[in-house]
């Protein structure tokens, strides 16, 4: 059976934490064997690209990624923050819902357009660049597609889609297998499931994802998670 990686996105909400506290965290989370771990949003504020380059520099073994908005501010500060990183990923991501271009005042082909260019930006700065469409489930498909190969061809080697909670399992596998369709073989498939989290896990992992979002629980347990990137 093939393992699926998990990308643990526990540090994108902890913005109140200091960064001794990040750095903990981090090297916890190391230590339960997650594949890659989003240290933060470097874009956001200095506190915040402090804690990705600490994170960074200090927890080795896995890959350290960095949440980036779609444009060159956002990937140029992830990719400064990672420097140091044994392995480093550019997380890049966009709205592709019409209902959120149009609150954003973006066309479609402007979207397609500023998520290719920033993914071509961020692979120039990273080891790895995963893109994400922030309102899969939300966008219309032949669209999604058509961003994500936009995106694979620029560069990405992941490519992330989320559900914003909008489908059922069935509903979210069948367009996980539409992505994966649309992709060929060049880059491995993602979610990051809400809704029903487990059923629609089961459908992702039938669909042939390769990578799982997850985020630590009170608890301590993994568990999988919606992780908006605006959020």
């Amino acid at each position: 059976m093939k393992r699926l990686a998990l990308y643990d996105t526990t540090l994108r909400d902890a913005g109140s934490m200091s960064v001794d506290a990040k750095l903990l965290v981090a090297q916890a989370l190391a230590e339960r064997g997650v594949d890659v771990l989003e240290a933060g949003y470097p874009g956001a504020s200095a506190a915040e690209a402090e804690a990705v380059a600490r994170i960074a520099r200090e927890v080795r073994g896995l890959t350290i990624a960095a949440l980036a908005g779609a444009n060159r501010r956002d990937v140029e500060a992830a990719g400064r923050a990672l420097t140091g990183a044994s392995r480093s990923r550019i997380h890049v991501f966009i709205a592709t819902s019409d209902e959120k271009l149009a609150e954003l005042g973006m066309s479609r082909h402007e979207c397609l357009t500023q998520a290719a260019q920033a993914v071509s930006r961020a692979a120039e700065l990273a080891d790895e660049v995963e893109f994400s469409a922030e309102d899969a489930t939300a966008s219309d498909v032949d669209f999604l597609n058509a961003v994500c190969q936009a995106a694979a061809g620029a560069g990405a080697h992941t490519i992330n889609v989320i559900d914003a909670g909008q489908v059922r399992p069935h509903e979210f596998g069948a367009l996980l297998l539409t992505v994966r369709a649309a992709l060929a073989s060049f880059s491995r498939l993602s979610f990051s499931a809400q809704g029903p989290a487990v059923a629609n896990t089961i459908a992702a992992v039938e669909a042939g994802a390769d990578q799982a979002h997850v985020t630590m629980g009170q608890a301590g347990a993994l568990a999988f998670t919606h992780p908006t990137p605006a959020d």
